[in-house]
């Protein structure tokens, strides 16, 4: 029963890693009841890794600003995640947000009528990224039924830890210092 958890936590763990579950969110520009222009919608909640897809009319593109910008309806850019330049198509995207913060943008021309949003980016596991890391972890094959290969690009010498959880949260495996190669028997659990 233990390795049927095993295996399955494998696969999920290797999806999430390998497709991330990411979620392309798309703003449109539209005119509200006042006949303003706006961004609809203005405010997202995205996880890191997500994808913001602007699909506007070509009269708008947004532009990252901070906080403080966006309060007073300025257009000030950070030059930051996004910057994005009038006469485009009209489709912008910001792929494989990865950074867990509010992001605050306006319209690069409509900015002082006060069309603006923000997006609210979260990490899904509620910790806090790890930055300036390269990725660098595969399972094969996939799915696994008995056996896995844990490739990994860890610096040799460094201390490392490798830590398989079951569903409930309960480890089920754990090696410290695994070579870059790693085999990993689920039957007999080495």
């Amino acid at each position: 029963m233990k390795n049927n958890y095993l295996i399955l936590f494998l696969f999920v763990f290797l999806l999430k890693a390998t497709s991330g579950l990411c979620v392309t969110h798309t703003i449109i520009s539209n005119i509200d009841v006042n006949s303003n222009f706006i961004f609809q919608p203005d405010s997202i909640s995205a996880n890191v890794g997500d994808t913001i897809l602007f699909n506007l009319n070509p009269a708008h593109f947004p532009k990252e600003v901070d906080s403080a910008t966006w309060a007073i309806n300025d257009s000030v850019s950070l030059h930051g995640q996004f910057n994005f330049v009038l006469g485009s198509t009209g489709q912008f995207a910001v792929n494989g947000i990865n950074t867990a913060k509010i992001y605050y943008y306006v319209c690069g021309v409509h900015f002082a009528m006060a069309m603006k949003g923000r997006i609210f980016v979260s990490n899904p596991t509620g910790i806090n990224s790890i930055t300036n890391t390269a990725p660098g972890l595969e399972i094969f094959p996939n799915p696994v039924s008995k056996a896995a290969t844990i490739y990994s690009n860890l610096p040799a010498g460094k201390e490392n830890q490798l830590r398989i959880f079951d569903l409930s949260g309960k480890c089920v495996y754990e090696k410290k210092n695994i070579s870059p190669v790693q085999y990993l028997d689920l039957l007999k659990r080495n």
